[in-house]
C-alpha cells in the first residue's frame, strides 16, 4: 500500500521523485509486493518510530527509503547471494544521485545484520533494520495469505459446488 503522507515530508522529494527510485515499481520483492512499495512502507515505519523515539527521522526515513535500492530483480538476475550483496550494491547507487550522511549509509549498508557481518552503528540503522524485518514479514503473509484464498476458491469451485449441487437437487417423483 503506498504511504500518501510520506509524499508530504519535504525532506524526501528528491529521492521519491528520483527517476531511478521509480523504476523500483517494476521489480518485485517479497512475495508479490514490489521493491518500491516495501521501501515506502519501511520508511513511514522508519519515520514514525524515529519521531516516537527522538531521534534523528530525517537520516532515518531516507536511509529507509534508499535500503534497497538495487535496480534488478534478485529472483531472475543480479549478482549471487542477493541478501548478502545488496547493501552494498544500495549504498553504491544511493551514492550516484544523493548527499548522504554518515547516518543514511549506515542504514543501507547495515540493514541485512545479522547475514552482514557488522551490525547497526546508530539508534536510527538499528530501526532500519527492525523495521525492513517487520515489513519483509508482512509483505510474506500477504503473499502466503493471498495463496490460501486462492487455494481455498479453488477447491470450493472446482469440488464442493458440484457436490453440493448433486445433493442439493430436487427430487424428482413420477
Amino acid at each position: 500500500m503506498e504511504n500518501k503522507r510520506l509524499f508530504l515530508l519535504p525532506f524526501l522529494q528528491d529521492i521519491l521523485h528520483n527517476e531511478d527510485f521509480q523504476s523500483l515499481r517494476r521489480y518485485t520483492h517479497h512475495g508479490t509486493t514490489t521493491c518500491y512499495h516495501h521501501t515506502l512502507e519501511v520508511a513511514w515505519l522508519v519515520y514514525r518510530l524515529a519521531v516516537a523515539l527522538k531521534l534523528d527521522y530525517v537520516a532515518a526515513t531516507r536511509g529507509a527509503l534508499l535500503h534497497d535500492f538495487f535496480m534488478y530483480n534478485w529472483r531472475t538476475g543480479g549478482p549471487r547471494l542477493h541478501g548478502f550483496r545488496h547493501p552494498r550494491i544500495a549504498l553504491n547507487n544511493a551514492s550516484k544521485h544523493f548527499v548522504l550522511s554518515p547516518k543514511e549509509k549506515d542504514s543501507i549498508l547495515r540493514h541485512m545484520w545479522p547475514l552482514t557481518p557488522l551490525p547497526p552503528r546508530y539508534p536510527e540503522s538499528w530501526i532500519v533494520t527492525v523495521a525492513d524485518k517487520i515489513v519483509s514479514t508482512m509483505d510474506y503473509f500477504r503473499f502466503v495469505k493471498s495463496k490460501l484464498v486462492f487455494m481455498y476458491n479453488t477447491i470450493h469451485t472446482c469440488m464442493w459446488l458440484p457436490l453440493l449441487s448433486r445433493f442439493n437437487r430436487q427430487k424428482q417423483y413420477s
